[in-house]
């Protein structure tokens, strides 16, 4: 079972939005920890469940969001 500060660091990660499931597994799996540390399934479990929990947050969201309206402003100027 992954500790919770491992689930908050994937948690995060997947709300950065940088990166899709399979870089993010590898970078847990292979670059933020040593290998063998994690158990791959374990981690590629929690990026899913975090990347769902967003997805259903994404729902409630106005259509135009506060980093909508930013991204507007930056590329208006």
């Amino acid at each position: 079972m992954l500790d919770p500060e491992t689930v908050e660091e994937i948690a995060t990660m997947v709300r950065a939005g940088f990166y899709d499931h399979e870089p993010l597994l590898e970078i847990f799996y292979e670059e933020m920890y040593a290998p063998g540390d994690l158990d791959l399934d374990e981690v590629s479990v929690a990026i899913a469940d975090e990347t769902a929990k967003l997805q259903l947050e994404k729902e409630s969201w106005p259509a135009v969001t506060d980093c909508d309206r930013l991204h507007q402003c930056v590329h208006v100027n």
